[in-house]
């Protein structure tokens, strides 16, 4: 280990706390195991398990206590589960170091050292008393730190398992439940408590002499502040304690958007910053400890992200490396803190109480996102522009994209997220061409490529984009010009400097006797030379049918959805050559193929180009309109039968009322 023995009793350890001096006087006599004794009994006598971890399995119901049961039987026998992939050990000997995926999946190892197994056996142990959980913790505890030396020097993300985000996640609960809820257990002896309590001094150490930003720092600041809160009889607990707290409220201002945001523009990643915030005041609170207002106020402006951002089936956009998250199980635990609001208790109770938010569309200037709906009934229209700046950290290509949801069906999804790996399927997961935006001769945006993210930026700038609404349309509109390809030579791609400008326009009322829809208004404009331009839109795997060149989505619910534009289509599904594209990721583990699914292209040709395209959601039961759609060089025009109308761009124009 980093710190002898001699280091922990000596330095370690606060020494006016009288049994922690007496253990410290008897190690100084070669009685070590007297000092063992006593630096456990004194554990065993501070510690709080049912403050901290309650009664687990009193609530469980018998499938799943039996699930629990299970699968600690399985982590007793040598098995674990990292990224979603099993693996069984033989002979129950874990090599920490051991890969066993296909590709040599670097977060499989890196992960496998977060020890979700720990939270297994110590609540199976919580519900059962048999001794066998215990013992195959301490196998286990025992094994990982004998095997994984706590490096003295190396960055925050060098080695498998001592990367600073393991060491914060370990520190935001994994060990912190397996040492209360074993706590009293014969299995765990005086001698394993202090190997794990020396471990949990270096973990403090490598927190704070090594750290990152973004979500990596509040995972880290988190488990610093969290194990001072819970072993205050480190010397150096309150300093760490200061320093978490101050450096979880200096990044509030840091990390989060004036309208809510976390900066890196990912609703995973938002919450898992929330939730880490979250829960370090509540265990504050429960511990007796102060901490300032403004984390709760942090902590609030991160809960109303989700009303801002959330579909008619309840759940959040995916957004970057994100996912679709449920709301209502984000904020019954916002709700049950701020009683008072009606509107997190509208979505905890999915619908059932409270009352909807007063708005329904709404603009987040700062991070850039417009969200653009018809109402809050399950129903509704719902759509999101995104014309905002790119993310501080898992981010995708995908300025100017644009999803929709619609009577119950996710018609234009985002392509959604995948392994962070070296794959064909990651690669396009980040691309233009999993999105619905456009691409240049191919290529995509480049974004990604030597991006320098200005801290300073955040809640001063705010995102160079539109939102404005009248009484018959709501009209977004942004930019994208900082080039598509490559700004790195190696990469073999050009690097080709044109503009791309979108407008998308709500027909809220819809347009004669059609319903609602939308349009949207594209043009390129390349700095030099020809260039092939498109558009492209992502469909799911659900039957098309192409007509005179409108496509007509079908869903499984009856709705269904009328794409058509001012160019003909052309049409990709589960392409290799010459790009990879028209694919939707299976989450599964290993080496296989994926879910192929449509993307339609509209392109032209020339020095720039000019599409104007509608997007048409129907209800179940209702007959898909013959909605035709022209161009002009300043105003588009729309057909249906015998009815035409022209509109020129101008009424639609960023600023313009």
């Amino acid at each position: 280990m980093l710190f002898s023995e001699e280091y922990f009793y000596h330095d370690a350890l606060d020494l006016s706390i009288p049994e922690l001096e007496q253990a410290k006087e008897q190690f100084d006599a070669k009685n070590v195991k007297e000092a063992e004794r006593l630096f456990a009994s004194y554990l065993k006598k501070t510690l709080k398990p049912d403050l901290y971890a309650g009664k687990p399995g009193k609530n469980l119901s018998d499938a799943a206590r039996k699930n629990l049961l299970d699968r600690a039987d399985r982590i007793c026998g040598g098995e674990v589960i990292s990224v979603g992939q099993a693996y069984t050990f033989p002979d129950n000997r874990i090599d920490w170091s051991f890969n066993p995926t296909y590709n040599g999946f670097k977060e499989w190892t890196w992960c496998l050292s977060r020890h979700e197994e720990f939270v297994r056996l110590a609540d199976a142990y919580a519900c059962t008393g048999d001794e066998k959980y215990a013992r195959q913790y301490v196998r286990m505890i025992t094994s990982w730190i004998d095997q994984c030396e706590c490096p003295e020097n190396l960055p925050a993300g060098e080695t498998f398992a001592w990367r600073t985000i393991e060491a914060g996640i370990r520190m935001l609960g994994s060990w912190h439940v397996a040492i209360h809820l074993f706590l009293h257990s014969p299995s765990v002896d005086d001698h394993t408590w202090v190997m794990i309590f020396r471990s949990v001094y270096e973990h403090a150490i490598r927190l704070v002499r090594f750290r990152t930003w973004r979500n990596w720092l509040i995972m880290e600041i988190g488990g610093l502040v969290k194990l001072s809160v819970l072993y205050p009889f480190f010397k150096e607990a309150k300093a760490w304690y200061e320093d978490g707290i101050g450096t979880l409220v200096h990044e509030l201002s840091e990390q989060i958007y004036p309208d809510g945001f976390q900066f890196e523009l990912t609703t995973d990643y938002h919450g898992d910053n929330l939730e880490n915030y979250r829960s370090v005041t509540s265990l504050c609170r429960r511990y007796g400890v102060s901490y300032p207002a403004e984390l709760d106020d942090g902590i609030r402006r991160m809960y109303d992200l989700y009303p801002k951002l959330c579909r008619p089936d309840l759940r959040t956009p995916d957004i970057n490396d994100g996912a679709e998250v449920y709301v209502p199980s984000v904020l019954s635990g916002a709700s049950s803190s701020y009683p008072e609001n009606e509107v997190y208790r509208w979505f905890a109770s999915a619908r059932k109480e409270g009352c909807p938010p007063e708005y329904d569309s709404i603009f987040l200037p700062y991070s850039g996102h417009a969200v653009m709906r018809s109402g809050w009934e399950e129903d509704a229209i719902w759509a999101l522009f995104d014309g905002g700046p790119v993310g501080a950290g898992h981010r995708h290509e995908d300025k100017l994209s644009f999803q929709l949801y619609a009577y119950g069906a996710s018609m234009l999804p985002d392509s959604g997220n995948f392994d962070y790996d070296t794959s064909l399927q990651r690669a396009y997961i980040l691309s233009s061409r999993a999105h619905n935006t456009g691409l240049v001769d191919g290529y995509g945006q480049s974004r990604r490529d030597l991006y320098e993210w200005h801290r300073e930026d955040i809640g001063k700038k705010a995102a160079e984009m539109s939102f404005r609404t009248t009484g018959s349309y709501e009209i977004t509109a942004s930019s994208y010009d900082e080039g598509y390809g490559s700004k790195i030579p190696e990469s073999g791609m050009p690097l080709i400097l044109a503009r791309h400008d979108r407008t998308v326009v709500f027909f809220k009322k819809g347009w004669k006797d059609i319903g609602p829809f939308f349009v949207l208004i594209d043009d390129f404009k390349a700095k030099e030379g020809g260039h092939l331009f498109e558009v492209s839109f992502q469909l799911t795997a659900d039957p098309l049918t192409l007509t005179g060149g409108q496509i007509t989505v079908s869903f499984g619910n009856g709705a269904s959805m009328l794409l058509t534009s001012s160019v003909r289509p052309r049409l990709f599904t589960g392409q290799y050559e010459p790009a990879y594209m028209g694919w939707r990721s299976i989450r599964t583990p290993g080496d296989h193929e994926h879910q192929p699914a449509a993307v339609v292209s509209y392109a032209k040709t020339g020095h720039g180009a000019t599409f104007a395209t509608v997007v048409l959601p129907v209800r179940r039961g209702e007959t898909c309109p013959g909605l035709q759609i022209s161009r002009q060089e300043d105003a588009f025009t729309l057909s249906s039968g015998d009815a035409s109308e022209s509109f020129p761009l101008r009424l639609f124009a960023p600023g313009q009322d």
